[in-house]
């Protein structure tokens, strides 16, 4: 059956987005991605990963107890699922991955850098 212009639209916007399925959220598995997961850094941001059984990624984003308000706190939550659900086409599906960010006086586009340099180190 042929589709629509509108559900291939739907279709690739919805593949766009951060899902609740790519939030990681169950503590054991957090646990263990802390506990045995790879760990790589750089300044401003530290990428701890695992691999899982799923066909997809999945992310948690810790910011750093040094963040001054939630506000400050919030945006650093906000700017790291944006870089993970813009470079989520071009990852390797099967990984949890915990993004732990530092306080600095980093913009958006230092965070992309930040993120981009882990991820290929990482080799996701």
């Amino acid at each position: 059956m042929k589709r629509s212009r509108i559900e291939n639209a739907v279709d690739r916007r919805a593949s766009r987005r951060f899902t609740k399925a790519e939030r990681l959220t169950n503590r054991s598995e957090i646990n263990r991605v802390f506990a045995h997961g790879r760990s790589l850094g750089c300044r401003g941001m530290k990428l701890r990963y695992i691999e899982n059984e799923r066909e997809y990624n999945r992310l948690l984003v810790v910011p750093e107890r040094k963040f001054k308000n939630a506000v400050e706190r919030n945006a650093a939550k906000r700017v790291a699922r944006e870089l993970f659900r813009t470079a989520k086409p071009r990852f390797r599906g099967g990984y949890d991955c915990a993004l732990i960010m530092f306080v600095g006086p980093y913009n958006f586009h230092d965070r992309h850098k930040q993120f981009t340099y882990l991820s290929r180190k990482a080799g996701l």
